[in-house]
């Protein structure tokens, strides 16, 4: 190509970036870029309408614990505070358990006897799991007897 096409090359090219840039600016009823409006926006202008009756938990309560007087009271507030009594035992029976499986070796025999039926750590950690859960299960299910259905019964609250 000689000198006199490249200029005139050129001069297209530059026509065509510079052009089209100009042109929007030209267009009529076109805004250009403005900044961001800084004025206060007001928020929870509109009323509140909330028809939702209003519901006192305590009162409701109180109102309920009138009705039941008497044996029946007594007997709701025995329940009520035992629980108290074997949240102490369920944490004592738990603590137990565990000092067994850990000073009789039980624990340990349990992981020797997981390595042995794998190679896989995972597949041991599972069948240690296993085991586990079922010692602690057996261990503890006299508590769990007791409380889920002997005491329920007693306090009629099964049927």
């Amino acid at each position: 190509m000689n000198l006199p096409s490249r200029a005139a090359l050129a001069l297209i090219a530059l026509a065509l970036i510079v052009l089209p840039a100009r042109a929007e600016d030209a267009l009529p009823g076109q805004v250009g870029p403005r900044a961001a409006p800084t004025t206060k926006i007001e928020v929870h202008t509109l009323p509140m309408m909330d028809d939702t009756p209003r519901f006192d938990a305590e009162a409701a309560t109180a109102k309920y614990l009138a009705r039941v007087n008497g044996a029946a009271r007594a007997k709701s507030d025995a329940y009520f505070e035992g629980g108290y009594g074997l949240q102490v035992v369920d944490l004592l029976w738990g603590l137990g358990v565990a000092a067994v499986l850990l000073w009789l070796g039980l624990s340990t025999r349990l992981r020797d006897w997981s390595a042995d039926k794998s190679r896989s750590r995972t597949v041991q950690i599972l069948i240690y799991v296993a085991g586990y859960t079922l010692f602690v299960t057996a261990a503890t299910f006299p508590l769990t007897l007791y409380e889920g259905f002997f005491r329920e019964h007693a306090y009629g609250l099964s049927n």
